[in-house]
């Protein structure tokens, strides 16, 4: 069975205003097809987004790309909210376990915490405030047929008038 060997090139991070941080890492990797007498070597960026609540860490959402010759091409995204990760590393680590799992088409084998989180029903939940929006009611103030023909009758121009012009 073929694995997917990486290495770390550079890593790059940065904290937005929002208190959330972004880590983005190059790796370069290879692997092997089964028939294949040589490796194939790939370029893979990993972009992890996360914040704090406290001590523990709150994993947003992560992209893996890969490079191809016309640029970074979209491989995949984790945005599962019942996976914690105790670090970014551990985030990242995850990440390079989808992206093995997508590009040798073998399964995830999952060895992170998975949350059960209780789901709330959302038709019990009470109101918290009223809302700001309005029903018009176009035809309650809505002129009867008659009315409109009377007034486009007494609204039209003379012809006889001498300050006709075209337009």
């Amino acid at each position: 069975m073929s694995t997917l060997e990486t290495k770390l090139l550079y890593q790059q991070s940065c904290k937005t205003e929002d208190g959330v941080s972004v880590l983005s890492t190059i790796y370069t990797g290879s692997y092997t097809y089964p028939t294949a007498s040589n490796k194939t070597i790939i370029r893979i960026r990993v972009t992890c987004i996360y914040s704090y609540s406290g001590e523990n860490m709150i994993a947003h959402t992560g992209t893996l790309e890969q490079w191809r010759t016309d640029g970074w091409a979209f491989v995949d995204e984790f945005h599962d909210d019942n996976i914690s990760f105790s670090s970014p590393e551990e985030f990242r680590s995850y990440m390079l376990d989808i992206a093995q799992s997508f590009i040798l088409g073998i399964p995830l084998k999952s060895t992170y915490t998975i949350q059960v989180k209780e789901k709330t029903n959302q038709l019990n939940k009470p109101k918290s405030k009223k809302s700001n929006l309005r029903v018009i009611d176009f035809e309650k103030n809505k002129p009867k047929t008659k009315e409109i023909i009377s007034s486009k009758k007494s609204n039209s121009i003379k012809k006889e008038d001498d300050d006709f012009d075209l337009i």
